[in-house]
Protein backbone atom coordinates (compact mmCIF):
# COMPACT_ATOMS: atom_id res chain seq x y z
CA UNK A 1 0.00 0.00 0.00
CA UNK A 2 1.23 3.54 -0.68
CA UNK A 3 -0.02 7.01 0.18
CA UNK A 4 -1.28 7.76 -3.33
CA UNK A 5 -3.42 4.61 -3.28
CA UNK A 6 -4.81 5.43 0.17
CA UNK A 7 -5.70 8.94 -1.02
CA UNK A 8 -7.25 7.56 -4.20
CA UNK A 9 -9.28 4.99 -2.22
CA UNK A 10 -10.56 7.71 0.13
CA UNK A 11 -8.98 6.09 3.20
CA UNK A 12 -6.99 9.20 4.13
CA UNK A 13 -7.00 12.88 3.31
CA UNK A 14 -4.10 15.30 3.05
CA UNK A 15 -3.96 18.24 5.43
CA UNK A 16 -1.37 20.52 6.96
CA UNK A 17 0.98 18.84 9.42
CA UNK A 18 -0.42 19.49 12.89
CA UNK A 19 2.09 19.31 15.72
CA UNK A 20 -0.49 20.15 18.40
CA UNK A 21 -2.80 17.27 17.38
CA UNK A 22 0.20 14.96 17.12
CA UNK A 23 1.32 15.80 20.66
CA UNK A 24 -2.21 15.51 22.07
CA UNK A 25 -2.54 12.04 20.55
CA UNK A 26 0.84 11.02 21.97
CA UNK A 27 -0.41 12.12 25.40
CA UNK A 28 -3.56 10.06 24.92
CA UNK A 29 -1.45 7.06 23.91
CA UNK A 30 0.71 7.44 27.00
CA UNK A 31 -2.42 7.65 29.19
CA UNK A 32 -3.76 4.48 27.55
CA UNK A 33 -0.51 2.58 28.09
CA UNK A 34 -0.76 3.31 31.81
CA UNK A 35 -4.42 2.31 31.88
CA UNK A 36 -3.69 -0.92 29.99
CA UNK A 37 -1.05 -1.75 32.60
CA UNK A 38 -3.46 -0.96 35.43
CA UNK A 39 -6.10 -3.26 33.92
CA UNK A 40 -3.51 -5.99 33.44
CA UNK A 41 -2.68 -5.80 37.17
CA UNK A 42 -6.41 -6.03 37.96
CA UNK A 43 -6.57 -9.17 35.78
CA UNK A 44 -9.03 -7.51 33.39
CA UNK A 45 -7.29 -8.88 30.33
CA UNK A 46 -9.94 -7.99 27.74
CA UNK A 47 -9.79 -4.33 28.70
CA UNK A 48 -6.03 -4.36 29.02
CA UNK A 49 -5.72 -5.57 25.43
CA UNK A 50 -8.41 -3.14 24.22
CA UNK A 51 -6.71 -0.18 25.84
CA UNK A 52 -3.27 -1.30 24.62
CA UNK A 53 -4.76 -1.29 21.12
CA UNK A 54 -6.18 2.18 21.71
CA UNK A 55 -2.70 3.37 22.72
CA UNK A 56 -1.38 2.08 19.41
CA UNK A 57 -4.23 3.74 17.54
CA UNK A 58 -3.64 7.10 19.24
CA UNK A 59 0.10 6.86 18.58
CA UNK A 60 -0.49 6.05 14.91
CA UNK A 61 -2.93 8.96 14.62
CA UNK A 62 -0.24 11.20 16.14
CA UNK A 63 2.10 10.10 13.37
CA UNK A 64 -0.56 10.77 10.74
CA UNK A 65 -1.16 14.30 12.04
CA UNK A 66 2.60 14.88 12.20
CA UNK A 67 2.87 13.90 8.53
CA UNK A 68 -0.16 15.96 7.49
CA UNK A 69 -2.82 13.28 6.97
CA UNK A 70 -6.11 12.27 8.56
CA UNK A 71 -8.03 8.99 8.45
CA UNK A 72 -11.15 9.16 6.32
CA UNK A 73 -14.01 6.91 5.32
CA UNK A 74 -16.05 4.26 7.04
CA UNK A 75 -13.19 2.10 8.36
CA UNK A 76 -10.95 4.72 9.96
CA UNK A 77 -9.13 2.28 12.25
CA UNK A 78 -8.16 0.16 9.26
CA UNK A 79 -7.14 3.28 7.33
CA UNK A 80 -4.73 4.13 10.14
CA UNK A 81 -3.20 0.64 9.96
CA UNK A 82 -2.83 0.91 6.17
CA UNK A 83 -1.19 4.32 6.58
CA UNK A 84 1.45 2.90 8.92
CA UNK A 85 2.43 0.28 6.33
CA UNK A 86 3.50 3.18 4.05
CA UNK A 87 6.56 3.91 6.21
CA UNK A 88 8.61 0.69 6.34
CA UNK A 89 11.78 2.68 7.01
CA UNK A 90 10.30 3.81 10.35
CA UNK A 91 7.91 0.98 11.27
CA UNK A 92 8.76 -2.56 10.28
CA UNK A 93 5.94 -4.57 8.76
CA UNK A 94 5.97 -7.10 11.60
CA UNK A 95 5.12 -4.43 14.17
CA UNK A 96 2.40 -2.93 11.97
CA UNK A 97 0.94 -6.42 11.41
CA UNK A 98 0.83 -6.84 15.20
CA UNK A 99 -1.04 -3.53 15.42
CA UNK A 100 -3.60 -4.92 12.96
CA UNK A 101 -3.77 -8.28 14.76
CA UNK A 102 -4.46 -6.56 18.08
CA UNK A 103 -7.10 -4.41 16.35
CA UNK A 104 -8.92 -7.54 15.20
CA UNK A 105 -8.50 -9.29 18.55
CA UNK A 106 -9.88 -6.27 20.38
CA UNK A 107 -12.99 -6.36 18.22
CA UNK A 108 -13.61 -10.01 19.07
CA UNK A 109 -12.96 -9.54 22.80
CA UNK A 110 -15.15 -6.46 23.13
CA UNK A 111 -18.02 -7.24 20.76
CA UNK A 112 -18.18 -10.99 20.18
CA UNK A 113 -16.53 -13.19 22.81
CA UNK A 114 -15.80 -11.43 26.08
CA UNK A 115 -13.43 -12.88 28.68
CA UNK A 116 -11.35 -14.73 26.10
CA UNK A 117 -8.09 -12.76 26.34
CA UNK A 118 -5.44 -14.60 28.34
CA UNK A 119 -2.98 -12.97 30.70
CA UNK A 120 -0.07 -13.68 28.35
CA UNK A 121 -1.99 -12.29 25.38
CA UNK A 122 -2.73 -9.07 27.28
CA UNK A 123 0.91 -8.82 28.42
CA UNK A 124 2.13 -9.26 24.85
CA UNK A 125 -0.34 -6.67 23.53
CA UNK A 126 0.90 -4.17 26.10
CA UNK A 127 4.55 -4.89 25.24
CA UNK A 128 3.78 -4.43 21.54
CA UNK A 129 1.92 -1.19 22.27
CA UNK A 130 4.85 0.15 24.30
CA UNK A 131 7.30 -0.65 21.50
CA UNK A 132 4.99 0.89 18.89
CA UNK A 133 4.53 4.02 21.02
CA UNK A 134 8.28 4.51 21.42
CA UNK A 135 8.87 4.22 17.68
CA UNK A 136 6.11 6.73 16.93
CA UNK A 137 7.29 9.09 19.67
CA UNK A 138 10.81 9.04 18.20
CA UNK A 139 9.45 9.70 14.70
CA UNK A 140 7.22 12.60 15.81
CA UNK A 141 9.56 14.45 18.18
Amino acid sequence: MNLDKLLENGEISKTEPNKRDALVNLELAERDLKSAGDNLEKEDYDWSLAIAYNAMLQAARAFMFHKGYRPKGTYKHLSVVHFMFCFPDLFDATLVRLFDKIRKRRHIAIYERPRTVSESEAEQALANAEEFFEKVKNAVQ
